[in-house]
């Protein structure tokens, strides 16, 4: 006697079969002893695998669905290994359908009627679910784009879940698709949702002028009750919303605002309410493109009075944004416990007013000569049109930074003689920097002071004194030679700081040479894509977030 789940597998497996393949095997199974074929169909059964209880083999399948394959780029349909796993036989069928966790990560990716979804809705049961919506690529253009009607069915599935929801990513094209969805999302209760992105990736960057005019109305989101009230990070990248919404003056953790035309953007007290209302629980800051509705010629000096404490501030970003407006944000915070700071801007106006900016980061908006940052470990130079004798003196105030990012593409060449070389010995001496900054020259006596014995100085103040950025033990470069890179490197491991990883753009000249010899010094010398999205963080064409490497 054969059981009936032998058979059954069988029959499932044969169902996969072409039908030349299924006519072969029909006739191979004929001319099997009825004993034969038990031992066939029953060894199966008594494989180990199928010994597994089923919780032990629920949580393999979740180990094995981890990530979604994160490190492959190629990988376009995170959804077919539940699809996968379920057509091995019925009993896997069956254990993948009844663990909801597998489910609870659903990307749409198909199309109306939205089957797969549908599928994904059911079996994750009542557990909490992230949604993605990339629909920034392929099939998003053309006459196969994405349409209303579509996003209108999708949201008739989603919105009776909005009660499961932890995260919520939409990245569109088109603008009236993603003026839809906030609107539908006004009368919306989302209880459980702690992450909220919202990105029209068209835009690269921001206009004065919003366009079109009919996507201008401003809508709060989450109005039904209770509203989100555990959203903790958001990210509105080139998508405005009513600026006076609840979800903004919550105890947000991250908050990101991208690529805002300046008449969509928040008037200055709301801008300001906004961040003093999570002032105790924000922990990463981005302004990129976007900012209060203040230009370029108006006061700050209403606004800035109103000093905003930021504690937990670890992680800050500006990126894009007029000088002056950059010396108000840093004029209005007081962040003493940031530990990554990003800067990327453009040559708006002359380099004096830049180099303003770096007064202020180098002695505070109070002139107290002392960092405005004094815990900043990471620095990503992107882009700061300062003359190079200020860029330079930015990194002397800030001695504690291990992590460096410089974008050489800039010009900043002058800034080679000051990481590889000592104080005394580099293109800065303090003879040359400005008034303001020769209190770091005797910041440096003071300290050789502390660590002399005898008449010599100790390991330590030669370490820590006599060099710019001397704890800093990885440097990522854009636009850099080889030659000047082995320069860099061999003059810190000579002086007793040597560096241990450089990361270079696929940009950059480096020779045979030169390569080997940056390989064998340190412990990590390695290539990265030349792409600044790397480091700036936005939507690209086909509707994927990027962020900080």
């Amino acid at each position: 006697m054969i059981p009936a789940t032998c058979l059954w597998d069988k029959l499932q497996s044969l169902a996969e079969y072409s039908k030349h393949a299924l006519a072969a095997e029909i006739r191979r199974l004929a001319h099997l002893t009825p004993g034969s074929l038990k031992k066939e169909l029953e060894s199966k059964i008594y494989a180990p695998i199928n010994r597994i209880p089923d919780n032990l083999l629920s949580d393999i399948f979740l180990l094995g669905l981890q990530d979604d394959h994160e490190d492959d780029e190629h990988f376009e349909f995170p959804q077919r290994h539940q699809g996968l796993i379920s057509r091995v036989c019925y009993h896997w069928k069956s254990v993948i359908e009844h663990t909801p966790l597998a489910w609870a990560n659903i990307t749409v990716l198909d199309r109306q009627p939205f089957t797969t979804t549908k599928r994904f809705l059911t079996f994750s049961r009542k557990c909490l679910i992230n949604v993605t919506i990339g629909w920034g690529g392929s099939p998003s253009y053309g006459d196969n784009a994405y349409n209303i009607d579509e996003m209108d069915h999708l949201f008739t599935l989603l919105l009776p879940e909005a009660y499961r929801w932890q995260s919520l990513y939409i990245a569109v094209v088109e603008y009236s698709l993603m003026f839809h969805i906030v609107q539908r999302l006004q009368l919306v209760a989302a209880p459980n949702l702690s992450l909220l992105v919202l990105g029209n990736c068209r835009v690269k960057r921001a206009d004065d002028v919003f366009t079109p005019v009919r996507f201008l109305p401003k809508h709060k989101l989450f109005q039904s009750s209770p509203g989100a009230p555990v959203l903790r990070d958001v990210d509105l990248y080139a998508v405005h919303v009513d600026w006076s919404s609840s979800f903004l003056s919550s105890s947000l953790r991250s908050l990101t605002l991208s690529a805002h035309a300046f008449d969509v953007r928040p008037e200055p007290q709301r801008f300001f309410d906004i961040l003093a209302g999570c002032s105790e629980s924000l922990e990463a800051f981005t302004l990129d493109d976007s900012g209060p509705a203040l230009r370029h010629d108006e006061d700050w000096g209403p606004y800035v009075s109103q000093k905003i404490e930021l504690p937990k501030l670890r992680t800050l970003k500006v990126a894009l944004v007029p000088p002056r407006h950059a010396l108000g944000i840093f004029n209005m915070i007081v962040a003493r416990n940031v530990t990554e700071l990003t800067l990327n801007f453009e040559i708006w106006t002359t380099e004096a007013e830049w180099n303003g900016l770096i007064k202020q980061l180098c002695t505070g908006s109070d002139n107290s000569m002392e960092p405005m940052f004094p815990a900043l470990l990471s620095l990503r130079l992107l882009s700061l049109p300062a003359e190079p004798m200020y860029l330079g003196t930015l990194l002397f105030y800030y001695p504690t930074i291990t992590y460096l990012v410089v974008n050489f593409k800039y010009g900043y060449d002058a800034l080679l003689d000051t990481l590889g070389n000592p104080i005394h010995k580099s293109a800065l001496p303090p003879s040359e920097l400005p008034g303001w900054a020769t209190a770091f020259h005797s910041r440096v006596m003071q300290y050789q002071g502390k660590h002399m014995e005898g008449d010599q100085m100790t390991e330590e103040s030669v370490r820590h004194a006599l060099w710019v950025c001397p704890k800093l033990q990885w440097l990522k470069v854009y636009g850099f030679r080889g030659k000047q890179m082995r320069l860099l490197v061999a003059g810190r491991k000579e002086g007793g700081v040597p560096l241990k990883e450089v990361w270079y753009a696929h940009t950059c000249s480096v020779n045979v040479p030169d390569r080997a010899w940056l390989k064998a010094t340190l412990e990590v010398f390695r290539e990265f894509t030349d792409d600044t999205h790397e480091d700036d963080g936005g939507f690209t064409d086909d509707g994927s977030y990027y962020g900080d490497d």
